[in-house]
């Protein structure tokens, strides 16, 4: 028996390319039998932080 490949998927939730990746992600992991690991989090927490950063 193989082992399946990981992948960890670390991705912004405010990210509108990682919401359009994400389905994508899913339908390789089916094709292929991955492991995927999701990691979501947000680079910019607050209103405040995105307006400093320019989102």
């Amino acid at each position: 028996m193989s082992q399946k490949i990981r992948v960890d998927f670390f991705h912004d939730v405010i990210c509108g390319w990682c919401y359009v990746i994400s389905p994508r992600l899913r339908r390789l992991a089916t094709e292929f039998d991955l492991d995927v690991h999701h990691h979501a989090f947000a680079l910019s927490p607050t209103r405040t932080d995105q307006i400093r950063r320019g989102a």
